[in-house]
């Protein structure tokens, strides 16, 4: 089965939240130590944005989880200013919009893959079926030269015999007739 149709492991999205999550954090805390309480979700929106892409939803959502967890208790210590508070509302919205993207994106691909696969599959069809055509083409063209042949001997033996050869309907009415003979 297409890796991209089959669903991961249960664990998979959580370990790609999680390392994403994790390399939020140790990003924050090696190289933006020094901002405490400024700019807290600098380092978060990108691994948000790459855990929803490369896991979907459910890694997406760890991802936002863990990251808001750490945002709220490890950088701003569980006490949150008004102005903070709205900041957080906005960081958990825009992780979620960018959740919802990732996912419609998994979706999206899973989607036209199997449109592609189904493609695929018509096309197959199609080829086969053109075969069969043209092997049914080529036959129809040897039986139509074969009767044509057998039509023109069939004419030379009969205009050069002298017998006459015909048709009637029910009615006894002559419908083809070669070689007529005087006096018949």
């Amino acid at each position: 089965m297409n890796p991209l149709l089959r669903p991961p492991p249960w664990w998979q999205p959580l370990a790609i939240g999680l390392i994403a999550a994790g390399l939020a954090v140790v990003g924050r805390l090696l190289f933006l130590d020094e901002l405490e309480r400024g700019s807290p979700y600098v380092t978060f929106f990108p691994v948000l944005t790459l855990a929803a892409c490369l896991g979907g939803l459910r890694a997406g959502l760890v991802a936002t989880v863990l990251s808001a967890g750490f945002v709220g208790w490890g950088v701003l210590g569980g006490r949150l200013t008004p102005v903070e508070i709205r900041a957080f509302v906005i960081f958990l919205a825009c992780a979620a919009l960018v959740v919802a993207l990732g996912e419609a994106m998994h979706r999206t691909a899973r989607a036209l893959e199997r449109s592609r696969l189904a493609a695929e599959q018509q096309t197959e069809e199609l080829r086969a079926a053109n075969q069969r055509l043209e092997m049914d083409a080529t036959e129809l063209q040897i039986a139509s030269g074969n009767l044509r042949r057998g039509e023109e001997m069939m004419e030379l033996a009969l205009t050069t015999a002298d017998i006459s050869a015909f048709t009637q309907d029910r009615e006894l009415r002559y419908t083809w007739l070669v070689n007529p003979q005087t006096g018949f």
